[in-house]
């Protein structure tokens, strides 16, 4: 397991960052819904392996362990994780 960022922005720059990284996500998802949907299996499945590390990436060491940890007002609603 990766140590955990624990970035220390402030709450307001954590909020803007979120956002940022929350439309970064949606645009790889869409990505890879694109490559499954348009793309040759054997072409997309790599790409999708690599977009999914990405968001797990993102999802986990980043948005959970660096920013919701600090500021769990920041998780989203629909978040099952505690917080």
């Amino acid at each position: 397991m990766r140590e955990a960022p624990g970035f220390n922005f402030t709450e307001e720059q954590a909020r803007d960052l979120v956002g940022m990284l929350h439309q970064a996500a949606t645009l790889l998802n869409d990505s890879a819904g694109y490559a499954k949907d348009n793309c040759d299996g054997n072409v997309a499945e790599p790409f999708l392996r690599h977009i999914a590390q990405i968001l797990a990436d993102l999802g986990w060491d980043v948005l959970e362990q660096g920013f919701y940890k600090e500021h769990p007002s920041l998780r989203p609603p629909s978040s099952s994780l505690p917080k």
